[in-house]
């Protein structure tokens, strides 16, 4: 199967080619639910950092900041158990 397209001057030319096709069914679906219900229970809140609008001047501070929030939340989490 090739797919065509049109060149600035009308032209077809062909696209590209298909190397291989991914194969999504119900499995693989399943499969990705359940690794996100997985995930949701070991992290044990759905909460990772405080509600908000957040303004940073670098995206490296943004990153320090995100780190500390979700460790900070981490931390109460295992508090509480």
């Amino acid at each position: 199967m090739s797919e065509k397209g049109h060149d600035q001057l009308g032209g077809e030319r062909q696209i590209g080619k298909v190397v291989g096709r991914r194969r999504v069914g119900p499995s693989s679906l399943e499969d990705t639910d359940q690794l996100l219900r997985t995930a949701w229970e070991l992290r044990g809140t759905d909460k990772l950092v405080p509600r908000g609008l957040y303004r940073f001047k670098t995206f490296e501070e943004a990153d320090a900041w995100m780190i500390q929030a979700m460790a900070r939340t981490h931390a109460l989490q295992q508090s509480k158990t």
